[in-house]
Parts: structure tokens; C-alpha cells; sequence
């Protein structure tokens, strides 16, 4: 049976009324029964103490008429049942009746308590089952001497009667408050339900959408205080809840598409943007798997979401869509183990920029073939261009040794300087293309780096002395020489700095040297190209390694060339793992270093 809260709180009053009613009862009970004892207790031992005083004379001169005399007087007590004088023998002298009892046959039942009181030499006192109070009194001579006892027998039923009046006029008493309390708890509990039946319509209103009602506070104790704060919980949830749509409807506006899925993996709430692309309805995506919107299953320990590249949403259509997908986790408050209590995903439609990343990736890839096939081509150009070249330069050698006039030797010698520039030309043209077109292989083998680095120095010091120029070079004894390399692409690398070095400083000095640290059986090698001559702004380096690109572009072209020595050299360096660096301040000289890691031979 199911009570209600005001049936609840009568009920628990009338049963605390009905136990205070009990327990004053049965106190009660309890204190008169103890008083009456006690009192009776006391009573019997007065009077028994009187007639013990009064009998020693009789006892001890056996005067059997005068003890029923004293006796007679005690029995005249409405209380006193019995009185008898008993013998230290245990018979029975005179029971105030019977002149004769001292013939009296001793009485078994007075024998253990007789026992008692005379062992320990003083009264003894018991009720029996017949509401009496037995005592026996010892009767002792003014020396001491125990000469015989006094019994005597008081009645407990006046007293007793007189106790249950006094009783049933307490139960009286107790069921009138009884009445009492139950009309009290019934006010009570209609004057304390009757604002918290308020408060149940009101959440029951609540529960179906009415946040616009309010409780009337008419007290200020802990129901109007709950009144307030129900009132406030109202505003707090209505304007919550103004503010849930607003946040539902920007979701549902949303282009992206969104989800949010529960510890267990399951959908609990998507919007609009993903039902219209996968082509959903709500209840078809609600509390089912979100491994149902992937083409592979993408949840795992059903809450890390894969968020690999190639991700595709699956539509119910059965239609694969490329997708962007973000996450982030959320927790509620008391999580343990530092698991998320759910995933909110965004994803975003990707197919168009796939579509054109496809194209870039197709357009890029032609451009790298074709600048392939350009350079390729220029290699190949380059190379044929050489064969007539090397005709022009091989007939004008001979044409060198023919006689000629001045003004035709003037001639010869335009034309094998142009030959010798353009050949100078050529070739780097060539050397770039073919390292652009991977045609160049680097080929290692043992070389003498002293030595390589000697003919470089070599072939290079007429230039320097042409332009007066102070040009040394340094290879320290300590630092090894037998190494594993490429000789002919190192000569190239030094060649081409030290003519760079050369090209650009017009006075002052070119410093080559070289220096390195052995670790294992390898060596890193440091080498450096310093010169004083017009310098670069160091924030232009990247510039000036491109290809046809010169540290002069003026309208003159003081210094001629193709741009294309500093971009080959980066490109062998690179190709043998190694750094290119440049340190510059124009009109101050520059310095460029070569970081090689060569192996040693063995």
C-alpha cells in the first residue's frame, strides 16, 4: 500500500505519541511496584525491630501469654497476616493465637530463611507468589545472645489494588493525549503539506514545459526558503532552456556537419548539416554506433575517434564522401581515469578541395615532368652544341699557326676568347641540367683531398695574380688527406667558390683553407673560401643560389656569367650530405663554407 507524506507523518506522530505514552506507563509501572516494596520493607523491619525488644523478656522466660499479648497488638495492623515468635531451636513459640504452640512442629518452608538470618545474625525478608512480604528478625539479648527470631507476614494486595487504580487512571490519561496528539498531527500535517503540495504542482507544471509560474514565499523558514529557491531554479532553467534552442538552432545552421557520441560509442545528438549529407532522418542516427557513418569502422575503445587523411563519411545511400574530421572530448565532473564522458566530432565536406588537390598533385606532376624533359633536352643541347664548338676551337688553333697580319691574329684571338667563354657557358649549362635530370652519379673512390685541393689552388693563382690579388691556401699536416670521394665533383665545388671569390674581388686577398674533426672512421671537414671583395646582404642568400641569378643585376653586367656556379655548387654539396654556407657584408667580402663528412680510406 502506498502512503502518502501526510499519511506518513501521522502515522509517525501517533506512533512516537503511542511509545512516550507506553514507556510513561510502564515507568510508572515500574517506580510505584519498587516504592511499595521499599515501603512495606521498611515497615515490616520497624515493626518487626518493635517486637523484638518487646518479646526478649517473654522469650527468654518462656512467659507464652505475654508473647500473644504482644502479638495480638501487631496482628491488630490491616497488613500484618502473621506474627510468630520462633525458638532458636526453629519451633514455633507462639503464633498469637495458640497457647500451646510451643509443642508446634518446626515449619520446612521458615527452615532456609530461619538458617540465614540466624547465620548472619540479622533480618531477612521475601515475596511470595501469594503478594506477601515474609520477614524473619533475629532476637538478640542486650550481651548479644541470639535467643530466637520474629516472623511476620504483610499483605501487598491494598497496596497493590491501590497501585492499579493509579494505573488505569494514567493509561486514562495517556490515551486522552493519545486522542490529543492525533488531532494535533493531523493539523500539523495539513498546515505543513499544504505549501509542499504547492511545490509538487509546480514541478509537475515544470516537467511539462510552464517556467513562467512562481511560488508565493509566506514563510521564512526552510519551506519558504525552498520556495525561493525552486523560484530561482524556474528562472535559471528558463532561461537555460531560451538559451539551449539559440545554441540548437546555430548547430543546425551550421554548413559542417556535426555529432556527438557517448562513452559507449553510440549517437545521442547530430544536426542538420550532417543528416542532409548522409541523407538521415534523426531517428534513424540516434543511440545507433558511429562506426555506422564511416566507411571503416573509425571508433575504437568506443571513444578514440580515427581521424586519419583518408576518412570518408558513408551516406545512406552507400556514396563514399572524403572528409575533414576535428574532435573533442568533454568530461563530466567525479570522471575517473580520465575518461571522456562524450566526443563532439565535426566534419567537413572535403570533396572539392580533394578535386583540386588532385589537380595541383596532376599539374605538378606534369610541370616536374616537363621541367625533366627541359632539362634533359638542355643537357642534350648542351652536349651537342660542344661537338661544332670544339671544331671552331680546334680549327682556330690551327689557323693560330698559319701567317697572319696583325689585324687578322686580332681577329683569331676575338674569336677563341668568345669560344672559351661560351665552351665556359656551356658547360655549366650542362652540368646544371644533368645534375636537374639526376644524369649525374657521384662515383667515390680513394683520393689524396690535399692534393685535389692543391691543383685547385693551382689552377686558380694565375687568375688571382692577374687582378693582383693576395691569394693562400692552408691544409694543416695534422689534418688526414686519403679519403673515399668523388675527385672530379670536389674540383668542381672549389674550383667554382675560388673563380667566384676571384670574379668578384677587384683588391685586397682570397683565403682557401681547409680543417676537420676525426670521429670514428669518418672525418668532418670544414672548407672555407674568404675574400674582401664586394659582398652580399646575407639576407639575399637563398636568392643567390638559384639558378641564372647574379649578385650583379645592374644595366652594365660588370660581371658576366650565367648565375649558375653558386646553384651548382649548393646542388653537389647537397648531393654529398654535406652544408653550404655564406657569411657576407657588402663592400666587405664574403666567406663561404663547405661542412663535407668524408669517409677515410683504409
Amino acid at each position: 500500500m502506498r502512503l502518502t507524506l501526510k499519511s506518513k507523518l501521522i502515522l509517525f506522530t501517533l506512533l512516537i505519541s503511542l511509545v512516550i505514552s507506553a514507556s510513561i506507563v510502564t515507568t510508572a509501572l515500574i517506580t510505584q511496584e519498587s516504592s511499595i516494596q521499599r515501603e512495606y520493607t521498611r515497615k515490616a523491619l520497624t515493626l518487626a525491630n518493635l517486637l523484638s525488644k518487646s518479646t526478649i523478656n517473654a522469650i527468654y522466660e518462656l512467659k507464652i501469654h505475654e508473647l500473644v499479648e504482644i502479638l495480638s497488638s501487631a496482628t491488630d495492623d490491616r497488613d500484618v497476616i502473621t506474627a510468630w515468635v520462633i525458638d532458636e531451636e526453629g519451633l514455633i513459640l507462639n503464633d498469637g493465637t495458640d497457647e500451646n504452640a510451643l509443642e508446634a512442629e518446626e515449619s520446612p518452608q521458615l527452615s532456609q530463611y530461619l538458617l540465614t538470618a540466624s547465620s548472619n545474625n540479622r533480618a531477612v525478608h521475601w515475596i511470595t507468589a501469594e503478594n506477601t512480604l515474609s520477614i524473619i528478625s533475629p532476637v538478640n539479648t542486650a550481651n548479644g545472645e541470639q535467643i530466637g527470631s520474629i516472623y511476620l507476614e504483610l499483605s501487598l494486595l491494598e497496596a497493590r489494588r491501590t497501585l492499579h487504580q493509579q494505573i488505569l487512571s494514567l493509561v486514562s490519561l495517556s490515551v486522552g493525549l493519545f486522542l490529543v496528539g492525533m488531532l494535533i498531527a493531523y493539523f500539523a500535517a495539513i498546515k505543513l503539506l499544504r505549501p509542499i503540495q504547492k511545490m509538487r504542482d509546480m514541478t509537475h507544471q515544470i516537467a511539462q514545459g510552464n517556467y513562467n509560474i512562481r511560488l508565493a514565499s509566506e514563510t521564512r523558514d526552510e519551506l519558504g526558503i525552498l520556495a525561493e529557491d525552486i523560484n530561482d531554479m524556474c528562472f535559471q532553467i528558463q532561461h537555460t532552456t531560451v538559451s539551449k534552442n539559440y545554441v540548437n538552432n546555430i548547430i543546425d545552421s551550421m554548413n559542417d556537419s556535426l555529432f556527438v557520441i557517448d562513452e559507449n560509442g553510440h549517437i545521442i545528438s547530430t544536426n542538420r548539416a550532417l543528416r542532409v549529407l548522409l541523407g538521415y532522418r534523426p531517428k534513424e542516427l540516434i543511440g545507433q554506433s558511429a562506426n555506422m557513418l564511416f566507411d571503416q569502422p573509425a571508433i575504437e575503445n568506443n571513444r578514440k575517434i580515427d581521424t586519419r587523411e583518408d576518412i570518408y563519411f558513408k551516406c545512406h545511400s552507400g556514396e563514399l564522401i572524403p572528409i575533414s574530421l576535428n574532435i573533442s572530448h568533454f568530461f563530466e565532473a567525479g570522471t575517473i581515469n580520465n575518461k571522456p564522458s562524450w566526443v563532439v566530432a565535426e566534419a567537413q565536406d572535403i570533396r572539392e578541395q580533394k578535386k583540386a588537390a588532385d589537380k595541383l598533385l596532376a599539374a605538378l606532376t606534369d610541370a616536374k615532368a616537363g621541367s625533366l624533359a627541359k632539362s634533359q633536352f638542355l643537357a642534350t643541347v648542351s652536349h651537342e652544341i660542344r661537338t661544332p664548338l670544339n671544331g671552331i676551337m680546334g680549327m682556330s688553333e690551327i689557323l693560330q699557326n698559319t701567317t697572319l697580319d696583325q689585324e687578322q691574329a686580332d681577329y683569331l684571338k676575338l674569336i677563341k676568347q668568345s669560344s672559351n667563354n661560351l665552351l665556359e657557358i656551356i658547360d655549366k649549362i650542362l652540368n646544371y641540367s644533368q645534375i636537374d635530370a639526376n644524369m649525374i652519379k657521384l662515383e667515390p673512390v680513394p683520393i689524396d683531398l690535399r692534393e685535389i685541393c692543391e691543383e685547385c689552388y693551382q689552377l686558380s693563382a694565375p687568375n688571382a695574380e692577374e687582378k693582383q690579388l693576395d691569394f693562400s691556401f692552408d691544409y694543416p699536416d695534422s689534418c688526414e688527406r686519403n679519403f673515399l670521394g668523388d675527385p672530379l665533383r670536389l674540383r668542381q665545388i672549389f674550383l667554382n667558390l675560388i673563380g667566384n671569390a676571384i670574379k668578384f674581388t677587384n683588391s685586397g686577398h682570397i683565403y682557401f683553407s681547409v680543417s676537420g674533426e676525426s670521429s670514428d672512421n669518418e672525418m668532418q671537414l670544414l672548407f672555407k673560401i674568404e675574400d674582401t671583395g664586394i659582398g652580399f646582404d646575407e639576407n639575399q642568400i637563398d636568392y643567390y643560389l638559384m639558378k641564372f641569378t647574379q649578385g650583379d643585376q645592374g644595366n652594365t653586367r660588370n660581371y658576366g656569367g650565367t648565375g649558375l656556379g653558386l646553384a651548382i655548387t649548393k646542388q653537389l654539396v647537397t648531393m654529398m650530405g654535406g652544408e653550404l654556407e655564406a657569411h657576407s657584408t657588402p663592400g666587405q667580402g664574403s666567406t663561404f663554407c663547405v661542412k663535407l663528412r668524408l669517409q677515410l680510406a683504409g
